[in-house]
């Protein structure tokens, strides 16, 4: 053979046969989330979460993870598979040591062509809001504070937004892992209307509802023994609603205990506004099986307030009872003894 073929053939052409059968590494350029994926990673307390990352060139020899608290996660179980270039990571909260919280995961992925590559994936570690009830009374006082409760199972650092009727709003946190969440408001208009909550961490989002009506507390309301009409062992009270009275104060009920063993009776004031508000108002009477001393309680009560009155009263002799009422009748007319 011409010495000039076999310097050609060794010059150019046996290194570009070698170079067909080993072709030269490419070192690896792109390391990232793949399709579908997400570089913030939600991980339920408890739970485990699945990180899919792909590469473009390189042969991986070492994966190392680390979060920017110091903790070197475990990498054992993370399947690398170097034909299809993808890497599949498990991540598990019990090794995830520094508690709840948002951290910074890197991945480094080594080499055997050169130097490592980067990943940055952002980590919420949290424990998802369960049993989220807000509770409190139905009924609610205006111009007060009301205190509002919500309630949970489980939840950690927690965001509550409550949205009131009335247009306002408030946006609380609650760190670490509460089961009780508390709010007081003051509602300045009366009727019904909606509270609602909003409750939300980094993994996780619930809220409720409720529906409540602001009325007044019992006011305007007096009540006294009638003593001109009261006689002998038959007490009247007479009860009156003043006209100026804020209203409204909702379902009305009076209890009268009128000492003397009988029980206790209850009168609904619902049907009877007009007749409280009316100039004579509205009269109960009662009468004892015998004589003496007796203290009367009555009780007045709405959805959101109790208001009590106490009186004595002396049932007197009939005959007595009688000459009183006679001389109060005289006293309190026109007429003028002779």
């Amino acid at each position: 053979m011409d010495r000039r073929w076999i310097q050609f053939w060794l010059t150019f052409l046996v290194p570009s046969l070698l170079s067909s059968v080993h072709p030269e590494a490419v070192d690896i350029t792109g390391f990232e989330i793949a399709v579908g994926g997400t570089n913030l990673v939600k991980v339920h307390y408890g739970g485990t979460s699945s990180i899919d990352l792909v590469y473009d060139n390189g042969t991986p020899t070492n994966l190392t993870a680390y979060l920017d608290s110091g903790t070197t996660l475990p990498t054992e179980e993370a399947v690398i598979d170097k034909h299809k270039r993808t890497i599949l990571f498990p991540i598990h909260s019990k090794d995830i040591t520094d508690g709840f919280g948002t951290y910074l995961l890197t991945f480094n992925l080594q080499t055997e062509e050169g130097s490592p590559a980067i990943k940055e994936l952002v980590v919420f570690h949290e424990e998802p809001i369960i049993g989220f009830k807000i509770g409190g009374s139905r009924f609610i006082p205006l111009l007060e504070e009301v205190p509002f409760m919500v309630n949970l199972q489980n939840g950690s650092n927690v965001e509550t937004e409550w949205f009131l009727d009335t247009n306002d709003t408030c946006l609380l946190r609650h760190d670490g892992t509460p089961k009780k969440l508390n709010l007081s408001f003051t509602f300045s208009v009366p009727g019904t209307h909606n509270v609602t909550v909003v409750a939300a961490n980094t993994v996780s989002r619930t809220f409720d509802s409720m529906l409540v009506t602001a009325i007044y507390k019992i006011n305007g309301l007096t009540i006294e023994v009638d003593k001109l009409l009261s006689v002998s062992r038959v007490v009247l009270l007479r009860v009156r609603l003043s006209k100026d009275a804020h209203q409204p104060m909702g379902s009305l009920v009076m209890m009268c205990d009128y000492g003397d063993g009988a029980g206790q009776t209850e009168v609904n004031l619902d049907d009877k506004l007009d007749k409280l508000s009316g100039s004579r108002g509205l009269v109960q009477s009662h009468k004892y099986r015998s004589f003496g001393t007796y203290h009367i309680k009555v009780k007045f009560a709405s959805k959101v307030d109790e208001k009590e009155f106490v009186f004595s009263y002396d049932a007197k002799d009939t005959a007595e009872g009688i000459l009183y009422f006679i001389f109060c009748f005289i006293k309190n007319s026109f007429f003028t003894i002779l």
